[in-house]
């Protein structure tokens, strides 16, 4: 009761009273290292836990004390810089093949900037289990999460069609494919930008995006409209950010997309640029939320920079 009323220190004091009355108690310490776990205090459950001799845990105990004890040495990897690398071995190690588990430690490797050793937790999974498909659904997924935040899109690129084949999604797992099949996408448009391919750039833009029914109301067309973007197609960008704007008009980071090429075209031209061509969406949503999406368009008339 007293975690449920997010009081966890009344929690813990109730059962150092009952642990102190019947100390020897396994039942007890584990309900003490629940109430300890729910607390965050992964140090204090694993002791609880470990208190308990090998032939009384439960089922529910040993689940309880590899996952203390995974979190307490990714927490102490967190403090301790020198020994990080260790710890971190070892939390992987007591995680087994508990993906969940695993996810925290790969975290904790992302947390560190190391996104190499974070990817090689899943990789190591993968092996064991006979490939990347015998994986449960979301451990398949979080395994693509973490090749997107590591940039390792040719590899990315390779797993995503063989997870959009794949019908044992659920509705948020369908969605998070579909952003990050969004995400890959946008990566891949900027490299050609880059590479001085406009012409595939604007082809891989405007072609069909993978999961759009997965997405929520406005979240494809906020997708679209950063394709358009990465391509440099301003006028696809502005059509597919309107209709986003309108379906989520509070929405910050349909603000904040529409205020990228405005602030863009405005610094190229700077110091005595034009109104930028996105004036009107711009003002729509300066006047729908109280972020502002570019000083050029929401600037009033006589203090605007005049057109050389």
């Amino acid at each position: 009761m007293y975690l449920q009323l997010h009081q966890p220190r009344e929690a813990l004091n109730v059962m150092d009273e009952g642990v102190a009355l019947v100390g020897s108690d396994a039942d007890m310490r584990f309900a003490r290292a629940l109430i300890r776990s729910a607390a965050n205090d992964d140090a204090g459950a694993l002791r609880d836990l470990q208190r308990i001799a090998s032939a009384q845990r439960s089922e529910g105990m040993r689940s309880l004390l590899q996952s203390a004890s995974v979190r307490a040495s990714v927490a102490e990897a967190t403090g301790a810089a020198a020994d990080a690398q260790r710890l971190l071995t070892r939390a992987e190690h007591e995680a087994g093949d508990d993906a969940q588990l695993l996810w925290i430690v790969a975290n904790a490797w992302f947390a560190r900037a190391e996104p190499t050793h974070g990817v090689a937790v899943f990789d190591r999974l993968a092996a064991r289990k006979g490939g990347q498909a015998q994986l449960p659904a979301q451990a398949r997924l979080d395994h693509a999460a973490l090749l997107s935040r590591a940039r390792m899109d040719e590899r990315l690129g390779q797993m995503l069609p063989v997870l959009q084949a794949a019908s044992d999604w659920d509705a948020a797992q369908a969605r998070r494919l579909a952003q990050l099949n969004a995400e890959s996408l946008q990566r891949l448009i900027k490299a050609r930008m880059a590479a001085g391919d406009r012409a595939e750039a604007r082809e891989l833009a405007q072609a069909p995006l993978w999961g759009t029914q997965h997405l929520a109301p406005g979240e494809a067309d906020l997708a679209r409209g950063r394709l358009r973007m990465a391509a440099e197609d301003w006028s696809g960008a502005e059509q597919a950010l309107n209709t986003a704007l309108v379906l989520q008009p509070d929405h910050s980071e349909v603000h904040l997309a529409l205020a990228t090429p405005c602030r863009a075209w405005a610094g190229a031209t700077r110091p005595t640029h034009r109104r930028c061509g996105w004036a009107p969406m711009c003002q729509r949503a300066n006047a729908t939320t109280s972020l502002r999406s570019c000083d050029c368009c929401s600037a009033s008339p006589r203090r605007r920079p005049r057109a050389p």
